[in-house]
């Protein structure tokens, strides 16, 4: 529904992508940072994206702590509009990684959230916003849809009118959902997926093991014995049988 600054995509390596902004740079002291926008971005009713959403947002953060997620205000002082598709962050300390925190700033348009009394109790029924997908269809407990963004920025896209999520009490129905081929896509636990849904139909039944972390792992409380032992850890990561997790559990 909200689109960021930048795309910061984990398959690639950590490849930035421009996205609401077209390029970036520090000053010569770090201390600030110039981010370039769009030109030909609207938000979903009609009006057109500018720098001065980008400072009203961080402005917003000022204003309510509260929705300030990626504590940008804990290095960003201010941001200025310094004309509709430039906006310069001011920083507070050198931090290296401004741009990527930043980058993923989601703006909201000023034009409608100054005129919200309590933004972070706001419902956001019916978001404005510049994503693909930011018309509310439909919202339920059990199903809800969203539709295309028909001033989306992006030539062609989306490639679809709608997307709708279904919502299921556990894997065991979302599973037999998707065996069924009622789903499209689903991203929760399938047991045996190669016999239990590949084999199904081959020709377009597939998946793809997300290669930016695992799902299977332990947490030790070091601060309690006898888990502070390193070698007590590594015992523990001896004794675990990975093959059988990897060719059964998963």
């Amino acid at each position: 529904i909200y689109e960021p600054l930048i795309l910061w995509n984990p398959v690639s390596g950590g490849e930035a992508a421009p996205w609401l902004a077209t390029d970036w740079a520090y000053s010569d002291d770090l201390m600030t940072l110039t981010m370039n926008l769009r030109d030909d971005v609207t938000w979903n009713d009609g009006e057109p994206f500018t720098a001065d959403d980008v400072a009203f947002t961080i402005g917003l953060f000022q204003q309510f702590p509260e929705l300030d997620r990626s504590s940008m205000l804990s290095f960003v002082e201010s941001a200025e509009a310094t004309s509709p598709t430039q906006v310069v962050f001011h920083l507070s300390q050198v931090y290296t990684q401004a741009d990527t925190i930043i980058g993923m700033l989601n703006p909201v348009p000023e034009h409608i959230w100054s005129e919200i009394d309590d933004p972070v109790t706001f419902l956001n029924e019916n978001p404005v916003a510049t994503g693909p997908f930011s018309i509310i269809q439909r919202f339920e407990d059990q199903v809800y849809e969203l539709g295309a963004n028909p001033t989306y920025w992006q030539e062609g896209k989306p490639q679809v009118s709608c997307l709708r999520y279904p919502a299921y009490p556990g894997n065991e129905q979302a599973n037999l959902a998707l065996l069924n081929g009622t789903l499209d896509w689903a991203g929760n636990f399938v047991p045996d997926i190669d016999v239990t849904f590949v084999a199904a139909d081959p020709e377009h039944n597939h998946y793809f093991f997300w290669p930016g972390g695992a799902t299977v792992q332990l947490y030790a409380n070091t601060t309690k014995e006898p888990f502070g032992d390193v070698n007590l850890r590594r015992a523990m990561s001896a004794a675990i049988d990975y093959e059988s997790v990897a060719n059964i559990g998963m």
